[in-house]
């Protein structure tokens, strides 16, 4: 976001009006992007509470924010009358601090806090900068982004990373520092991880382990290994769709430990 670079009021920098300008609108730029980030194409909505509920003759609606035209609006709770051949929309009610009323330098005086609220209203069209609510007239933001972020980590709860049971000779790094050979599904359920360390002395394309069925990828997956003169020469690492066999194909010094980080859909 843009900024008002606090170094330069040193000095005796003056304050200006277009000063507070550009700060309001950086804080409202920003918030725009968050927004759209949340809501997506949908740009206005209830972001926390401002539920409305049937009671009797009127409706009622609950203390919360919505979001509209990129910014966060305060909703009171209140109750409308209902009205037959009407619809729901929340519409501005912008009024003005008492205690921003202030004397300017040439004696006028202007109001200069204005108090930015949406308010609950029937009528029989979509009124001025307004949005209107369908029904069944509720949406919590703030509740399906909780109930994602649970989902999410409820998913990676349940998809665990598991060591891989190595073969052919190839064993667990030494050291504790380096982690050992492991793969997981990730929470999405379309993708696994493979990443960790192994040792070994040499491998001419031989087989590391065995992924099991529903961690294969959906066809043979092959990958060059990067040649380090240092270390090791260049090769390839495989794994097969059909049978699940990580294979790694490198000639290697005694004892050489190589890290392997892949990722790769299933479907």
């Amino acid at each position: 976001m843009n900024n008002f670079n606090p170094t330069l009021s040193t000095g005796g920098m003056p304050l200006k009006q277009n000063d507070l300008t550009f700060i309001q609108a950086a804080f409202k730029e920003a918030l725009k992007g968050i927004l759209g980030g949340l809501m997506g194409p949908v740009a206005s909505g209830q972001i926390h509470g401002a539920q409305v509920a049937d009671a009797g003759s009127n409706w009622h609606v609950s203390e919360g924010f919505v979001a509209y035209n990129g910014e966060i609006w305060y909703v009171a709770a209140a109750d409308v009358t209902k009205v037959t051949g009407t619809r729901l929309y929340f519409v501005p009610d912008i009024s003005w601090d008492p205690a921003g009323s202030k004397t300017y330098e040439n004696a006028d005086i202007h109001d200069t806090r204005q108090i930015r609220r949406m308010t609950l209203a029937v009528a029989t069209s979509l009124p001025d900068n307004s949005f209107e609510i369908f029904a069944p007239y509720n949406f919590d933001l703030t509740y399906y982004l909780m109930a994602s972020l649970q989902d999410y980590f409820t998913l990676k709860e349940q998809n665990p990373w598991v060591n891989a049971n190595l073969l052919n000779g190839w064993a667990i790094p030494a050291g504790a520092n380096k982690q050992r050979l492991r793969y997981r599904m990730e929470p999405d359920g379309n993708h696994v991880e493979i990443n960790g360390w192994v040792r070994g002395d040499s491998a001419t394309f031989l087989l590391i382990c065995v992924l099991p069925v529903g961690y294969r990828p959906s066809s043979h997956l092959e990958m060059p290994i990067i040649e380090d003169t240092t270390t090791f020469t260049h090769g390839r690492l495989f794994i097969d769709s059909a049978t699940g066999g990580l294979n790694l194909e490198v000639t290697l010094p005694t004892s050489q430990e190589i890290c392997i980080n892949v990722r790769y859909p299933i479907v």
